[in-house]
Formats: structure tokens, C-alpha cells, sequence
């Protein structure tokens, strides 16, 4: 009897995961941006230029390193950019990680609005 319980389950746990997930069953399915496989060549040291300015532009503008939980495919997906590509930018460009990067922003602008407060030392 435990058997087929544990059958049942079984096929209920996948049929359930096969109706939420449709798209895993369509023959024309298309990568996501990170699923792309990558050519023999690396990124560019223009492109590499492009997506740097590209985030610094975006980081002065609509300031995303504000939302404590931010990650890197989130920044990837509101820019539009694949998260692969913005990765090896920060890695190549600043030397340090993405959460490395966000926090240097983070500090930037918790040092901006402590010179606002009077009585600092």
C-alpha cells in the first residue's frame, strides 16, 4: 500500500512541475539570455567599454544598489544586458565581484548622506 502512495506522489510532483513549467515541453523553445552558448571568442575590450558605461550611466541614474537584496541577474534583466557579460565587465574592469561593486556604490552614497548630518566628527 505505501507503494503505491509513494507512486502516486511521484507522478503528481511531476505532472504538477509539467503544467507549471509548459514551456520545458515545447519543441521551439528558446534559450534564455544566460543559457546562450558562448562563441570561441571572448567579449571585447569594446563591448566591454559599451557595458561599462552602460552601467555606470545606469547606476547614476536610477541608483539599483539602493534595494538591499539586489542581484546580479536582476540588474542583468532591468538593462537588458546577459548577466555573463556584466559579470566579466565588473571582473575585468573594477577587479572585484558584483557584490564587491554594488557595495563600493553603497558606500559612495552612505558617504554622501553622512557629510549632509551636522555634529559628525
Amino acid at each position: 500500500m505505501v507503494n503505491w502512495g509513494i507512486l502516486f506522489i511521484a507522478i503528481y510532483f511531476f505532472t504538477f512541475k509539467a503544467f507549471v513549467h509548459k514551456d520545458l515541453f515545447e519543441k521551439g523553445h528558446e534559450p534564455a539570455v544566460d543559457e546562450k552558448p558562448d562563441s570561441d571568442q571572448s567579449t571585447t575590450e569594446n563591448e566591454l567599454e559599451k557595458v561599462h558605461n552602460l552601467l555606470e550611466m545606469y547606476m547614476r541614474e536610477y541608483q539599483p544598489y539602493l534595494k538591499s537584496d539586489l542581484t546580479l541577474h536582476e540588474l542583468a534583466s532591468s538593462i537588458g544586458i546577459p548577466s555573463r557579460k556584466i559579470s566579466q565587465c565588473i571582473n575585468r574592469r573594477s577587479n572585484v565581484n558584483f557584490s564587491a561593486w554594488i557595495n563600493k556604490y553603497r558606500f559612495a552614497q552612505w558617504c554622501e548622506t553622512r557629510e549632509g548630518f551636522p555634529g559628525r566628527r
